[in-house]
């Protein structure tokens, strides 16, 4: 009986060998061959920076960081990364001005792209390249209001932009915010007070892309002028009356214009606003902050004296149309050498409307 219980024992016991033995060969087969992967990665021990260490294979989902003079890899973690080394490409960690990290992915002829402009297919390789003048991206308006515009480029960077031609300059304020990709050429200044402390000085404005811009005429415009003071919290604060329009101005933008308007307040004084609107939309309002007088009080002045009291007067100047033959109204700034003789001005076609104290 006790020889027969104590096989059965030794049996028990074998059996449960083998089982641990089993599973310990399994696991053998399983998980080490995952950390034997690992172990083939070709990681060079000492760098100077992170193109150190990218092996001549780099992985794919691995990016490779150079840390106190020592090669680490980490899980990059999002498909944008994984997109760019997947095609080809060397990934490059880069800083914005607000300290926000972003990946550049870049390609064998030196070009490069926004890793996620990359997967959306907005930039593709050979696309942008800094070494080249050639400069591609959109122009952004500045949330923060403290710079115009901006350029965010399709590699990621952003720099301030602008242009010493007028023409360019108003038509680059007219692409801000429309998020479409246009070709530039110029080049970039550094150290100055802008965007990122770089300027992007456009020469040349290489391609429009799909740039469209919203077809809108000059009446509809200046309706869309005049309501929008009329809306405006300074023109209610005022108790504005009265709105007469004094000037247009076509700026140098597909359909923009800038319309000068006057208007009366509640005390009786004028004041001057300018509204810049661009394919049906207001841009911006300006009011001119000094006070306006009329020429009420020398409307029966028969002789002005010679007393030297400069001001600033706006003239209305009647003239014909070279093309319509009409009259047309155009209004100018002009320096008096006092009010008496800018508001009995002897000339047919012109006559003050509005003056100030002081010289233009």
């Amino acid at each position: 009986m006790k020889k027969s219980i104590f096989g059965i024992v030794l049996l028990f016991f074998i059996i449960s060998v083998f089982s641990v033995i089993f599973v310990i060969y399994n696991y053998k087969l399983t998980v080490p061959k995952e950390q034997s992967q690992e172990k083939i990665i070709e990681i060079i021990p000492d760098c100077l920076n992170n193109e150190d260490c990218i092996p001549d294979n780099p992985l794919i989902g691995v990016k490779y960081l150079c840390i106190e003079d020592k090669c680490e890899t980490q899980a990059l973690g999002n498909p944008a990364s994984t997109n760019c080394q997947e095609k080809g490409g060397i990934l490059k960690l880069r800083t914005d001005k607000n300290k926000r990290v972003y990946g550049v992915c870049i390609f064998r002829d030196e070009s490069e792209c926004e890793e996620w402009l990359f997967l959306r297919e907005k930039c593709m390789p050979g696309d942008f390249n800094p070494n080249d003048n050639i400069w591609e991206g959109s122009v952004m308006g500045d949330s923060d209001g403290k710079y115009d515009n901006y350029f965010e480029m399709i590699n990621g960077k952003k720099v301030g932009i602008d242009s010493k031609n007028e023409d360019i300059s108003n038509i680059l304020n007219a692409l801000k915010d429309k998020d479409n990709f246009i070709k530039v050429i110029g080049a970039i200044q550094d150290n100055v007070n802008d965007y990122n402390k770089k300027r992007l000085n456009v020469t040349i404005i290489d391609d429009l892309g799909d740039t469209t811009f919203k077809e809108t005429s000059i009446k509809e415009s200046r309706e869309i002028a005049e309501n929008a003071l009329k809306r405006d919290d300074r023109y209610i604060k005022d108790r504005g009356s009265k709105i007469s329009p004094l000037k247009i101005t076509n700026v140098d933008c597909p359909y923009c214009w800038e319309f000068a308007f006057t208007y009366n307040t509640i005390k009786g004084d004028a004041k001057f606003t300018d509204i810049m609107v661009q394919e049906g939309e207001v841009r911006d309002i300006s009011y001119i902050e000094d006070i306006y007088k009329d020429c009420t009080e020398f409307a029966l002045a028969q002789v002005c004296t010679e007393q030297h009291e400069p001001i600033c007067a706006m003239v209305e100047i009647t003239k014909i149309d070279d093309i319509s033959r009409e009259p047309i109204k155009i209004f100018a700034w002009q320096t008096f050498s006092n009010a008496c003789k800018a508001c009995t001005l002897e000339k047919d076609k012109e006559k003050v409307i509005w003056y100030k104290d002081g010289e233009c």
